[in-house]
């Protein structure tokens, strides 16, 4: 994929994003694109791809420190990392490496760019195991929904839920609940949500 983003200036068989891209859009980080819209000079907090960096020496010590362009699905900014920083995380920098940045946002005439205070691995969360919910059609009243509603509010969890409602002629609707009503499956909630079905 590197080698389409060099030659052609983009991807053809995917972004080498793609299997981080529900932790990078799931909220905790700033899409690129949007800095423009945060506060000059706030802390920001980045994820992506490196897709170019370039290390040079300060002229006063002659200093290490790096000059980064990282990207993610909606853009890329420059990222500088200095002395101490660059120090204590020139092992993460390399081209192709995907990474977390903490840093300050700097607004300029030619657009924004980060000085970094921290840089990381961008670690994958562990995946974890939806939980299915069959509901017959027929008993999919109003009563029993809100029972079902009451139920899952009692073991809060981290496990996506879905309901998949089947009709007698085998037609089935499948639904993703909001991540609000993520749940935690056990022996208990299994027992209650049977008592539910009957």
């Amino acid at each position: 994929m590197g080698h389409e983003r060099d030659l052609l200036g983009f991807y053809v068989t995917g972004h080498p994003l793609d299997a981080h891209r529900d932790i990078i859009e799931g909220g905790e980080y700033t899409r690129i694109n949007d800095l423009t819209e945060q506060d000059d000079k706030g802390t920001v907090k980045i994820a992506g791809s490196i897709s170019a960096f370039e290390k040079k020496l300060t002229r006063k010590e002659g200093k290490p420190f790096a000059i980064l362009t990282v990207e993610d699905f909606t853009g890329s900014v420059e990222v500088m990392v200095w002395g101490d920083v660059y120090a204590k995380t020139a092992k993460e920098i390399d081209k192709g490496k995907i990474v977390m940045i903490t840093g300050k946002l700097d607004k300029r005439e030619d657009g924004a760019r980060i000085v970094a205070n921290e840089i990381g691995p961008l670690v994958p969360r562990k995946s974890v195991k939806a939980i299915v919910i069959d509901f017959p059609l027929e008993k999919a009243d109003e009563k029993r929904l809100i029972a079902l509603r009451d139920l899952v509010r009692q073991f809060p969890g981290i496990q996506p839920l879905y309901l998949r409602f089947r009709s007698m002629d085998g037609q089935e609707i499948r639904l993703k609940a909001d991540s609000d009503f993520s749940v935690r499956d056990e022996e208990a909630f299994r027992t209650r949500l049977a008592e539910l079905l009957v």
